[in-house]
């Protein structure tokens, strides 16, 4: 075998773990480390390792490459173990592990018996599952497996920073071999990507010369760019002996293996970011970076995380650059200024700041976590994020309310998929629903299966998807029915591959036929903060369990039903309700049978505005969700009388009481105020006169008896005995004319009484009549005979 940087230093490393230590290595793109240090630490510990790394397709290439290496073959003493594949055999020491089927194993065998060292491979990605397992194997060393050895390996981190951290020692390694020339050849105003790409591709291909055997890696953010640039190019090279090769972690293994090792002729490969790290690829001496990765983010409101088109940071330009010297001399071109490669970000921020923490809090509650706030984080998420997975798990039923795992979130722990569709997989496999409930839960996390909706009525969306699906199915996903039917074809036979690997998931059981409310049921289990009702019949809008607004998008096929499910809930603005554009029906029934202890029926007191009272209601609620309410007798007179209080209080009503009910008495007082200052006449500002209206409120429970109620009393009751007296003898209600009539006088705040009489009622009265003791001189409205 040629020697390799990493070679140099494999001594120290193995001595170091024999030692006892915990390693962290930091080496260079093209060093060796992810096939040289595995295979070094299988030949000097007894027990077994196990190299984590981030993607299935690095497992994969990576456990072929060091069995080639060590005269073998996959499955006998190197083998791998991804989601849904597994190449381990009985003499397998040394296995190529992604990160979550390792985490899932941790959870069953917490002593992970039988394994000497764990070899965390490219851990500047961050991923979160990595950060799982760094602080969950810590916990296994410091209580069952003091002699549990952790190697921490990457080309970019700070490996200095961590091994302090961790308290393990520091190894670096030598750069790559070959230096590679970097060219910034940025893409032109407008220009597409797969224009630029095929520009910058044809060059190199004929600089490289016909008889070269070099080969171009193209770094492209996803599948779709993949295709289109494969259409761009594969014309443009036809005839030239270049094959154009995709390489994508959605790809057969075989046609993976195809894009690696090559065929003996040049060719282009276009990859994601799955050949940013671990691999090398044969014959190639040339990249040509687009400069942009689809980055997983958390979208409230969908599902599972986004991957999102973004810039890449300079550590993951300097990777895709290292990928053309590993072998000799290289090139790498870039798709952007230099510029903008000074502008980028130094590396990504770590996966647990920027992804849904559910699935992980989960993991930690599995693992005996009360509090994963307190696990040791290497960055601590944040707490908004820990606290609202929380939250949905509780409502899952996956931990209780202490939160301790329950048995199904223990059942959820152990399926690699999101809890939500894990709930809507366990439900399915309680009730039988086959096949089907697979394909509606793969349909369900899928963002984009279709190209054209067309109008329909129906009790779920998924319904809509599952019959079109079925048909692209009978059709072995010709493109033309396909499209026809309205879907994405690559989407589609995404959503196959996921189906058939989440129906071995349920295990025996009757394949397909399920009917549409088993289905249902399913969707529902796994969404219960989304269970949404509708303000009212016919609406758009409705409001779900866990509070919050919701619309259903027009194209929706949910049109009837009054409580349904919102799949997605995107938010689209600032003080908008999030748009839903698939829903589920749901029948309540459902929801006390999937989540008995959420379904409360509350008998209680409430306030009907359009009556005016406080009646009595039993309601039976689902979280923030009023499901059925009917009328009771008044149960609770105390609360009857606070809620009539509240309504009476409105500054409307009370506004109302003050000019209808009081203001006569208002008035005298504010009379007898600024005619006798000294007695110290109290005021009555609004609060006061709620304190009074409360009052006058005790043992009523409606408006029209409010109406009935003597709510002068309660002021003047206010107003002690002394006060209450003077006003009677100071500012009276009436005057008496020389008749003898007794007149009533007309007090207005801030203005003078008035009494009003007709004229010849006045004859013999000798001065202006006075109250308040001579202080205030009433002012007489002279009346006509006939009262005018």
């Amino acid at each position: 075998m040629a020697r390799l940087p990493i070679d140099e230093r494999l001594e120290e490393i193995v001595r170091t773990v024999r030692a006892g230590r915990d390693v962290v290595i930091a080496a260079p793109p093209g060093s060796g480390k992810t096939t040289r240090v595995p295979a070094a630490l299988l030949d000097a510990v007894e027990g077994g390792v196990v190299v984590l790394e981030p993607r299935r397709v690095a497992a994969r290439m990576a456990a072929r490459r060091v069995a080639e290496e060590r005269g073998g073959r996959v499955g006998d003493e190197v083998g791998y173990s991804v989601r849904f594949e597994s190449a381990v055999g009985a003499r397998s020491r040394l296995v190529f592990q992604t990160e979550g089927t390792f985490l899932r194993r941790l959870l069953d065998d917490p002593a992970v018996e039988g394994t000497s060292v764990v070899v965390f491979d490219e851990f500047h990605e961050r991923s979160l599952d990595a950060e799982l397992l760094l602080g969950m194997l810590r916990e296994v060393k410091e209580t069952l497996r003091d002699d549990l050895r952790l190697v921490l390996m990457s080309a970019t981190f700070d490996a200095a920073g961590i091994a302090a951290g961790l308290g393990a020692e520091r190894v670096e390694a030598e750069g790559r071999p070959y230096p590679v020339e970097i060219e910034y050849a940025p893409r032109r105003k407008d220009e597409r990507l797969e224009d630029a790409v095929a520009r910058a591709v044809a060059r190199e291909v004929e600089r490289a010369g016909s008889a070269a055997a070099r080969g171009v890696l193209v770094f492209l953010p996803g599948v779709g760019e993949i295709e289109r640039a494969r259409r761009t190019l594969e014309p443009l090279l036809a005839g030239r002996g270049v094959d154009v090769l995709p390489l994508h972690g959605e790809l057969p293994a075989a046609a993976q293996d195809a894009a690696v090792r090559g065929g003996g002729r040049p060719r282009v490969v276009l990859a994601t970011n799955v050949a940013e790290t671990s691999l090398t690829l044969d014959g190639v001496a040339c990249v040509v970076d687009s400069g942009e990765a689809r980055v997983l983010r958390r979208r409230p409101g969908e599902l599972v995380d986004a991957l999102r088109v973004e810039p890449i940071s300079r550590a993951s330009a300097d990777q895709r650059a290292g990928r053309a010297g590993r072998q000799g001399p290289g090139r790498c071109v870039r798709l952007f200024a230099e510029s903008a490669y000074r502008g980028l970000p130094a590396a990504l921020e770590p996966e647990v700041l920027r992804v849904d923490l559910t699935a992980a809090v989960l993991t930690l509650r599995a693992w005996g976590v009360r509090d994963p706030a307190s696990f040791p984080w290497l960055t601590p998420p944040p707490p908004g994020a820990l606290e609202s997975a929380g939250e949905l798990l509780g409502r899952l039923g996956a931990v209780d309310a202490d939160g301790a795992v329950t048995a199904v979130g223990r059942r959820l722990a152990a399926l690699p998929v999101h809890p939500r569709l894990a709930r809507m997989l366990d439900e399915a496999r309680r009730v039988g629903a086959g096949e089907d409930a697979a394909v509606v839960a793969a349909l369900a996390a899928a963002r984009r299966v279709r190209r054209r909706v067309d109008p329909t009525v129906a009790r779920s969306d998924l319904l809509v998807l599952l019959d079109l699906f079925h048909r692209a199915r009978a059709a072995r996903f010709d493109r033309g029915t396909v499209e026809r039917l309205g879907l994405d074809a690559r989407a589609v036979r995404g959503v196959d591959r996921e189906a058939r690997q989440l129906a071995r998931l349920l295990g025996r059981g009757p394949g397909g036929g399920a009917t549409d409310e088993a289905l249902l049921r399913c969707v529902a289990a796994g969404f219960p903060d989304r269970v949404a009702r509708r303000r009212e019949p016919g609406s758009a809008r409705a409001l779900t369990a866990a509070g919050f607004e919701v619309e259903l998008d027009p194209a929706s096929a949910v049109r009837d039903e009054e409580l349904f499910v919102a799949i997605d809930a995107v938010a689209v603005g600032r003080g908008r309700p999030a748009r839903v554009r698939r829903a589920s029906g749901v029948d309540p029934e459902w929801l006390e049978e999937l989540f008995p202890a959420a379904v409360a029926s509350v008998d209680e007191t409430v306030w009907n505005d359009a009556r005016g009272r406080a009646e009595g209601r039993r309601r039976r609620t689902f979280g923030a969700l009023v499901l059925d309410e009917r009328p009771l007798p008044l149960l609770d007179p105390e609360r009857a009388a606070a809620l009539l209080a509240d309504a009476a209080t409105h500054p409307r009503r009370l506004a109302g009481l003050r000019e209808q009910r009081l203001a006569g008495l208002l008035a005298r007082l504010d009379c007898l105020r600024r005619a006798r200052p000294e007695l110290e006449v109290p005021t009555f500002d609004d609060d006061d006169l709620r304190e009074v209206v409360r009052a006058a409120c005790a043992g009523l429970s409606s408006l029209d008896a409010l109406e009935r109620a003597p709510l002068e009393e309660h002021l003047r009751a206010r107003l002690g005995p002394d006060v209450g007296s003077r006003l009677d003898r100071l500012v009276p209600k009436t005057w008496t004319v020389p008749s003898g009539r007794k007149v009533p006088i007309v007090y207005r705040e801030g203005q003078p009484p008035v009494v009003a009489a007709r004229l010849q009622e006045w004859f013999g009265t000798a001065e202006s009549p006075r109250v308040a003791d001579g202080r205030v001189a009433l002012v007489l409205d002279l009346l006509a005979p006939n009262g005018r």
